[in-house]
């Protein structure tokens, strides 16, 4: 009579293949996950820029603000009070990015009517970083006048 099951060494040799591909799946699951958070930071950053800019269309100019190292998104509602952008004081909407930070500290304003932004600051660059792997990045850039941005 032949006994039922696995012997100790057929036990090892699995153990060992799921090791073996554990280790080098791993590391590239961390990657690509790492990939994918730096891409969907750089997505929310262009999506809050054209929100700032349709909501320029719509009579209110924005500034968005991004500090480095910051996680953090700043849409201000602002007016032009003696050649300076002024916060009006309602509306501010704050946006955090999951697994990736800013690298770039920079204001920008979109004005009304056609969402534009100020002569001399574009093209502007921005930069999120994986919090996983550091280097791995995404930049946006808003490349024209009228305040296209581009997602790279």
């Amino acid at each position: 009579m032949k006994d039922q099951g696995f012997t100790m060494v057929e036990l090892l040799v699995v153990i060992g293949i799921i090791g073996i591909l554990s280790a080098i799946a791993v590391p590239s699951y961390i990657g690509w996950l790492a990939r994918v958070e730096a891409q969907s930071a750089a997505n929310t950053l262009a999506q809050q820029m054209q929100r700032a800019r349709t909501e320029a269309k719509r009579g209110t100019a924005q500034k968005i603000t991004t500090t480095a190292g910051s996680k953090t998104i700043t849409l201000t509602p602002v007016e032009r009070v003696a050649g300076a952008w002024v916060a009006t004081g309602s509306g501010v909407r704050t946006t955090t990015l999951e697994g990736a930070t800013i690298q770039t500290t920079a204001d920008l304003v979109f004005m009304p009517p056609y969402g534009s932004v100020e002569v001399g600051t574009v093209p502007q660059a921005y930069s999120v970083q994986s919090v996983r792997r550091t280097a791995i990045s995404r930049s946006i850039r808003v490349i024209s006048l009228m305040g296209k941005v581009v997602t790279q």
